[in-house]
């Protein structure tokens, strides 16, 4: 639905050509290469590139801070490239708290869960100067206890909790505080207390964030919420265009759109707000609906950013929340884990090593067709193993010489703005800390949530778009959707002779050829599209599908 609205014949951008990605999970991890992917698309056809990002997380400090944010900033500046997130639906969902710290004083932050989920989080964040005990209550009366700096794992019957309150790092003056809570569906309900107890203070305030409205709905709540600051990662970084909702009605904010924050660094979070309420656009299988949220605010963007033919505007920490298995993700799986295939550890070095020397480190970023070898059949299984996990770091020199002297990592893929994604063993995780710092590496693969909740008419588009003189209708422009997939046989995503306005779309649920420097995947070409298109089965060449039809309807 995304891709309906932004670039579809009545859409906001309707001269654009499209990319999409079918993501494969929504971990940071794979966003990262989606985005990489969709830039790499736009460069390689020389066009500005507009990317389209729908999904959100409330697992960070909301400063613009982590190395996601960080890689989002890099990309926005990449040649003529603005990339457009959606503020989120955290304005009524009652997932912020925020409190303030008084020297020998105690704060309850109470809290209720009523959810199916098995895991929940809690992110706190406060001043590094600031002397703080925290104490979880469980809804049954027991208690975690005093909690201090440091890492605990604690278990109280079906519950287990992993408690990770941490260090300042080099990018942050803020310190986290992470409890994890993991249990059988409905064993986490009922009414939680984070207790909070000040000893030496200097500034006091902290935040405290719950999983978003699309994780854990809002019956997983704060009972004394604050709904400032309820944007959600990414669209907390500098350089993306953050993007709320508004009613058209009465040109008020909508009350589920993500805020920004009256005091935030000086930094303006929230960038501007668009129509979110009763979006009226293309489904999949043919057919229109009806859409709420802030992704579909997003798209209000096209035509005013990335619609103009000559171009477009420009405009971490240790994660241990981040430590999931390649594969499904699951934070504190049970049962044993699965054996890894027996790889030599000389292979995984010689391939590193050799994937170095094959890679020409220039500038400031790594381009298309950066990694020009294929992985070896023992590297792949090493990938794939359920106890291997991904990381971002920062393509330093130390990173290499650890890579090279180590033979602990495989390097998936070399990222826009000098990032490194690369696996390990998650037991060898903290070697990695070890040589480079918790401030510099980052297994970042936070899962994150989409943000669903006549626009173009309330957006002011339609009134540009009819200006004869201007004619913005995105020609020239390449869109980029990293979503649930996108329908290709719908007729809005096709030009008058009836070719396919898709130039490409990488689906990365599926093994296949996969794009130019990238490892695991499928693309199929604008040919491949139409081909598909002209046949009686189109599913049979290019079998991708948009099963939940939320990139469908932002698309057109």
């Amino acid at each position: 639905a995304v891709a309906a609205i932004a670039a579809g014949r009545s859409g906001a951008a309707p001269g654009a050509s499209i990319a999409a990605v079918k993501l494969s999970s929504s971990r940071t991890t794979d966003i990262m290469r989606a985005v990489k992917y969709l830039l790499d698309q736009a460069e390689e056809r020389r066009m500005p590139c507009v990317v389209n990002l729908s999904y959100g997380t409330n697992c960070g400090s909301h400063q613009g801070q982590s190395l996601f944010e960080a890689y989002i900033d890099q990309s926005s500046q990449r040649g003529r490239s603005v990339v457009v997130c959606a503020a989120g639906n955290e304005g009524s969902g009652a997932h912020h708290f925020r409190g303030r710290l008084v020297e020998n004083e105690t704060l309850d932050a109470e809290f209720t869960v009523s959810t199916q989920r098995p895991q929940i989080y809690l992110s706190l964040w406060k001043n590094f100067a600031d002397e703080a005990v925290f104490e979880l209550v469980l809804p049954n009366g027991q208690t975690t206890g005093p909690l201090t700096e440091g890492t605990r794992f604690l278990r109280f019957g079906p519950i287990r909790a992993a408690i990770f309150y941490g260090v300042p790092t080099h990018y942050t003056a803020t310190q986290e505080a992470l409890f994890l809570l993991d249990a059988p569906p409905g064993g986490l309900d009922g009414l939680w207390k984070l207790r909070c107890h000040g000893k030496k203070v200097a500034d006091g305030r902290f935040d405290v964030w719950l999983p978003t409205i699309e994780e854990v709905s809002d019956r997983t709540a704060f009972l004394q919420p604050e709904p400032d600051l309820t944007i959600t990662l990414p669209a907390t970084a500098l350089y993306p265009i953050s993007v709320g909702g508004f009613r058209a009605e009465t040109e008020t904010l909508s009350p589920f759109s993500g805020r920004g924050d009256q005091d935030c660094a000086g930094r303006v979070l929230l960038d501007l707000t668009a129509p979110a309420e009763a979006v009226r656009s293309a489904k999949p299988g043919g057919g229109y609906d009806v859409f709420t949220g802030t992704s579909m605010a997003g798209r209000a963007l096209r035509l005013r950013r990335g619609g103009a033919d000559d171009g477009v505007g420009h405009r971490p920490g240790k994660r241990p929340v981040s430590l999931r298995p390649a594969g499904e993700g699951v934070f504190m799986q049970g049962g044993p884990p699965q054996p890894l295939p027996v790889v030599p550890k000389s292979s995984l070095g010689l391939w590193a090593a050799e994937s170095l020397r094959n890679h020409e480190r220039t500038g400031q970023s790594f381009g298309k067709g950066a990694l020009t070898m294929a992985l070896s059949p023992e590297a792949m299984a090493f990938i794939q193993a359920p106890d291997t996990v991904d990381f971002v770091t920062r393509a330093t020199d130390a990173f290499f010489a650890y890579v090279q002297r180590s033979n602990e990592v495989v390097i998936g893929q070399f990222l826009s703005g000098r990032y490194v994604l690369g696996y390990i063993k998650q037991e060898n995780f903290h070697h990695l800390e070890e040589a480079l710092g918790t401030a510099f590496v980052s297994s970042v693969s936070v899962v994150l949530g989409l943000l669903d909740r006549p626009a173009l008419e309330a957006a002011g588009i339609s009134q540009v778009q009819s200006q004869p003189y201007l004619n913005l209708k995105g020609r020239g422009v390449l869109i980029g959707f990293l979503d649930t997939g996108i329908d290709y046989t719908q007729s809005v995503f096709r030009y008058e002779d009836g070719s396919s306005r898709i130039q490409s779309i990488y689906d990365q649920t599926v093994d296949g050829p996969p794009p130019e420097g990238f490892l695991l995947g499928r693309e199929y070409s604008n040919a491949e599209i139409n081909a598909a298109l002209a046949s009686q089965d189109p599913y049979a060449i290019v079998p991708q599908r948009d099963e939940e039809g939320h990139g469908t309807f932002m698309a057109s």
